[in-house]
């Protein structure tokens, strides 16, 4: 009997201990399980499944946890992220405090694109958001019987290369609904330049008020080129309590297309132009500069003339920077070429035709104008300082042939001989070779009057390619006018060389 009670107390035992064993484990199973977050998350969200050609697409990837890393992103589908916003919120479950982290990425495709799988680490476990697709919808344009029209209007979309247009921003607002501001997308296509022509204008016409813009349109490249729509915002100033706000409204303009054709080979002008040349005078004296100017003025690409070369034989040219006068004028953009030059001579000579080749937009076919040859008379000075020395050498050469006696036996002849020689020379010493003060030449007064390098340059400018230094300076001189340099030029220096210049032209 006692052995019975034994046996069934052992086996209240046993069965005690492998209750807790069973405890335990499942004490084990729950620590493991607690331990791992069960709100642990990652996905990605579109902000704008849609959007318009020219809007900012928005994606935001949402991640739970309490350690999140977001993936770095560059691009999407080759269209650079432009922008990244963060944010970070706390909630409590059941007494468990949960974190959300996001981050926001902004980018601007031209087409619909496909955002990939991104992987995001969470509290050290590794999610993959889903793919997701953004569509790109061309905008429709406004339309009249809207509130707001936006419109672009050309002129012609049919052009010639060097050709130019009117492209006009016109927005128009029902009468009593007058926007409070605009602002316009930017018009930026590679190869077409745009440039603001005049003041807005605003009128009426039926039941809107309208504002225009206009701009001069000009392509740089034969090819055809899509205009987009592009978008206008329509601000309205709305009151709530004591403050103000702007509300604003997106209307968009309608898509069109320009072909641009290429001008003939060895053609770079486009339009309606007359050319002419003219003198300040046409008789000079020796080595006095004549001032030509050339003029080509009309409508077209007046701004693509290039600068010309005048290079002929019987006189030196110099050549002055271009200027252009441009503008609109009934509608049509041209302007006015022009360019001078100084020309030097001793003799006389001939201007030649200067000729202008340009593709005719009223025959479309290629024209060539030219000027006429201008005549040039230069009168010499017989009175110069070479011919001067020529004459002081004579005198003295006559005057020393006194001196040669024919020697003979007869030393009366000797004696009368000698006598006359020397009150010849002391003659010519009294009276032809008497010291005097030195005298400025007038060109040395006006070089140290001179008060600026343009000045100077026309003073020197006669003397061209008759010294190597006096080169050297007008070249100098040349650079600090038209180049912003900054030459020093020694007045001292050069008024020495131009004494030594003269003194070796009248020796020659």
């Amino acid at each position: 009997m006692r052995e019975m009670g034994y046996k069934l107390l052992l086996c209240l035992l046993i069965k005690k201990r492998m209750k807790m064993k069973k405890l335990n484990l499942g004490s084990i199973i729950l620590t493991i399980f607690l331990s791992i977050n069960v709100f642990a998350s990652a996905e990605l969200r579109l902000n704008t499944p849609a959007i318009n050609k020219g809007d900012l697409a928005q994606f935001t990837i949402i991640a739970t946890g309490n350690d999140v890393k977001f993936p770095i992103i560059v691009d999407i589908d080759e269209f650079k992220v432009l922008s990244t916003s963060s944010s970070q919120s706390i909630n409590t479950i059941n007494r468990k405090t949960i974190k959300r982290f996001s981050r926001t990425y902004g980018f601007m495709p031209n087409r619909s694109v496909t955002i990939p799988e991104f992987e995001v680490i969470v509290d050290g476990r590794s999610y993959k958001t889903q793919k997701a697709e953004i569509k790109v919808v061309e905008p429709e344009a406004s339309k009249d019987g809207d509130n707001h029209v936006f419109e672009l209007k050309i002129d012609k979309t049919n052009l010639v290369l060097g050709d130019s247009t009117k492209l006009s921003f016109i927005i128009k607002s029902k009468i009593g609904r007058n926007p409070d501001r605009v602002r316009l997308d930017s018009l930026d296509i590679d190869g077409l330049l745009l440039r603001r022509v005049g003041d807005a204008k605003r009128y009426i016409d039926g039941n809107y008020t309208v504002e225009e813009v206009e701009f001069l349109l000009t392509p740089l490249k034969a090819r055809t080129y899509k205009i987009p729509s592009i978008a206008a915002y329509i601000g309205t100033i709305v009151s709530a309590d004591f403050f103000a706000d702007l509300e604003w409204e997106r209307v968009y303009s309608k898509s069109f297309k320009i072909n641009v054709e290429p001008l003939p080979a060895g053609i770079a002008n486009f339009g309606n132009f007359n050319i002419r040349t003219i003198v300040d005078k046409t008789k000079v004296k020796a080595n006095e500069p004549v001032n030509l100017t050339l003029e080509i003025e009309g409508f077209g690409n007046i701004d693509d003339i290039d600068k010309f070369s005048l290079n002929f034989d019987g006189a030196m040219v110099y050549s002055d920077e271009t200027d252009l006068k441009h503008g609109m004028k009934n509608d049509k953009y041209g302007g006015k070429f022009i360019q001078k030059f100084a020309l030097i001579s001793d003799r006389n000579y001939t201007i030649p035709s200067i000729s202008f080749r340009y593709l005719d937009s009223k025959t479309n076919s290629v024209k060539t104008i030219k000027t006429d040859e201008i005549k040039i008379e230069v009168e010499v000075d017989p009175k110069s300082l070479s011919s001067n020395i020529e004459t002081l050498d004579s005198s003295i050469s006559k005057a020393t042939t006194i001196t040669k006696i024919e020697y003979k036996n007869n030393y009366l002849n000797i004696l009368f001989g000698f006598m006359a020689g020397a009150l010849c020379m002391f003659a010519l010493l009294k009276f032809n070779f008497k010291r005097t003060p030195k005298e400025e030449l007038p060109i040395e007064i006006l070089i140290k009057r001179s008060k600026s390098d343009k000045e100077l340059f026309g003073i020197l400018l006669p003397y061209a390619k008759k010294d190597a230094y006096i080169d050297e300076i007008l070249s100098k001189l040349e650079e600090n006018i038209y180049k912003s340099a900054t030459h020093n030029i020694d007045k001292k220096k050069l008024i020495e060389r131009l004494e030594r210049y003269f003194y070796l032209s009248s020796i020659k």
